[in-house]
């Protein structure tokens, strides 16, 4: 593992953020991307590490973005972990936003058009929203575990 470094952190925050933006629906459409960086053009660690973390990510319940978090970790120490999985957490925040707007959006219109809907399409709204919302806050929680056992085992 590398130590962590100004020039390693922008690196990483610089990769992530662009990955997040672009990463709507899943991390599994940029894993591929994620590879190529962090294997093949950074060398932060090799294939096999990058399985290992892959497995790890797919593991643990919630999101696949967690595999951000492990990367910048494996690349840059605990500070890599919070930069992966900070900048991971605010693409998702941006994306769960959109989701909700769109969602409203379509409830408003549904309720327009059949006002006798309105209790069962609030109903589906919350829920949809609901969902979303905690799919952010579980990486969320997950993030934190990570950080909390990588810095455990730093100390140790």
């Amino acid at each position: 593992m590398k130590g962590a470094s100004t020039g390693l952190l922008g690196d990483l925050a610089s990769q992530f953020a662009v990955l997040s933006l672009v990463a709507f629906g899943g991390a599994n459409a940029v894993i591929p991307e994620m590879h190529r960086e962090a294997v093949g053009l950074n060398h932060w660690m090799s294939d096999a590490e990058f399985a290992n973390l892959f497995a790890i990510a797919q593991a643990a319940p919630g999101p696949n973005f967690l595999i951000s978090t492990l990367i910048g970790w494996k690349a840059a120490g605990i500070a890599g972990a919070l930069v992966g999985g900070g900048l991971a957490l605010g693409g998702g925040a941006i994306g769960a936003a959109v989701g909700d707007g769109l969602a409203g959006s379509q409830t408003i219109a549904a309720i327009a058009r059949q006002p006798e809907i309105e209790a069962k399409a609030r109903q589906y709204f919350f829920l949809t929203v609901g969902l979303v919302e905690a799919m952010y806050f579980i990486n969320l929680l997950f993030m934190v575990v990570f950080v909390y056992v990588f810095a455990a085992k730093s100390v140790a």
